[in-house]
């Protein structure tokens, strides 16, 4: 008789469902956040470490793979490249080497080498199946020093910028009030109306010769005045008072300059191109012009048709500077300058005379006056060309300067006072470079 137990079949137990293997959390340094574990059908082989070969391995990838896709700034397994799981066969572990891998990937390591022992491929210390240990890790830190790096580096660069920027302000600062003039040469400041008068060329193909009118108040800027036809270039400019400007220019004219209208309300024909030009400190109406051929002009702005007096100099080489001064009786003296020295022009006298003690220096290259006052005058030299024999033989009662040393020439500055005997030797010496008479 069959047994009772035999013929009753028995009903099948469900399988238990197994958590697919979840992905391993991870933070860059400094960060606490935990993502949610994700879930995958999948079955875990027995504890003793045995892997199904072919169903466990491709769930553990697809589940990987999700995981990946999820977050791919994961660590992965450095033999396999995959990210990390908490659980199932890829799962974080670890030899006693300390270096960690994916259990899958160390077991397969194991067996591609055949052997109970294999090499860790990292450092090459042994281990065996039973060395591989678990992690278990709800969340792996990594650490990552990259973003403290950046804020390192950006931090640097901000400080970089912040000093360029300092300095360019401080550049700013500095040239915000100068103005490039292109061409020019000479120059007049109106003291009381804080306005610098400068010659100059416009820009484009004709290039004229302008006057440039410049203030030195903040926000004012630059003007540049045409002038008349025929003017040319400005070769000295003088400021008078009443808010107006004389300029002698090349084209043999001495034209007045309203500061109010800016415009050339009167304009001199001279004989001669203009070399440098003068107002009268005892007297607002007179104006003087030094011309091309060494002549002295003098000229009253009440009379337009012609000038005043018309002087020839001790030579026919031009007026480079005049200056307008008062002695110590009271008296007007005017004060010329040429390449044959400085000169003073009385009005009892029809012709000047050289200053005393400044005679016989060089090439005569500029005469500054402690105007109104004629106390103080002081002359630059450069020494003279020397020149062939045929015409060193008229001058030979003419001492030469010192022959030229260095890239430059040597020159010399002379001081007259009236109160003192002149000197006997120039003032000061230095080099002066690249200068014309």
């Amino acid at each position: 008789m069959p047994s009772r137990s035999g013929s009753r079949g028995r009903r099948p137990r469900p399988a238990p469902e197994v958590a697919a293997p979840t992905a391993v959390q991870v933070s860059s340094s400094g960060s606490s956040e935990e993502g949610s574990d994700e879930e995958e059908e999948g079955s875990e082989g027995s504890g003793d470490g045995a892997r199904s070969p072919g169903g466990s391995a491709s769930k553990y990838k697809a589940a990987e793979s999700e995981a990946e896709a999820e977050d791919p700034c994961l660590p992965s397994c450095p033999i396999c490249m995959v990210v990390w799981t908490a659980d199932g066969a890829h799962r974080v572990s670890c030899i006693p080497c300390g270096h960690v891998y994916g259990r899958h990937c160390l077991e397969m390591w194991l067996l591609q080498y055949g052997k109970k022992k294999a090499p860790c491929p990292q450092c090459g210390k042994r281990y065996t199946q039973n060395n591989i240990i678990n992690l278990y890790v709800p969340e792996i830190v990594v650490p990552n020093n990259d973003l403290e790096n950046q804020v390192l580096s950006l931090r640097e660069r901000n400080e970089y910028l912040e000093k360029q920027q300092a300095k360019l302000l401080e550049e700013i600062k500095e040239h915000k009030n100068e103005f490039l003039v292109d061409g020019a040469r000479v120059m007049g400041i109106d003291a009381s109306s804080q306005i610098i008068f400068t010659s100059g060329r416009a820009h484009g193909v004709s290039a004229e010769h302008i006057l440039t009118k410049v203030s030195m108040f903040h926000g004012h800027g630059m003007e540049k005045i045409h002038l008349p036809p025929g003017t040319k270039a400005i070769r000295d400019i003088c400021v008078l008072p009443g808010g107006h400007v004389v300029f002698a220019s090349l084209g043999r004219k001495l034209s007045i300059f309203s500061v109010a209208t800016n415009n050339v309300v009167l304009q001199y024909d001279l004989p001669a191109p203009g070399w440098s030009c003068s107002g009268d400190y005892t007297t607002s109406s007179h104006i003087y012009a030094g011309l091309q051929n060494g002549m002295l002009l003098v000229f009253d702005i009440r009379q337009t048709s012609a000038p005043l007096h018309s002087s020839m100099g001790l030579s026919t080489h031009p007026v480079h500077t005049i200056h307008c001064a008062v002695d110590g009786s009271g008296s007007r003296k005017v004060f010329s300058a040429s390449s044959i020295g400085p000169c003073v022009w009385d009005a009892s006298e029809n012709r000047p005379s050289l200053v005393s003690g400044m005679e016989n220096q060089g090439v005569c290259i500029s005469l500054a006056c402690s105007s109104p006052s004629s106390d103080v005058l002081v002359a630059s030299y450069r020494p003279r060309v020397e020149l062939p024999d045929a015409i060193a033989t008229s001058q030979a009662s003419t001492p030469q300067s010192p022959a030229p040393t260095g890239s430059g020439k040597l020159g010399c500055h002379t001081l007259r006072r009236s109160s003192i005997p002149p000197p006997s030797n120039p003032f000061g010496q230095g080099t002066i470079s690249a200068v014309v008479a």
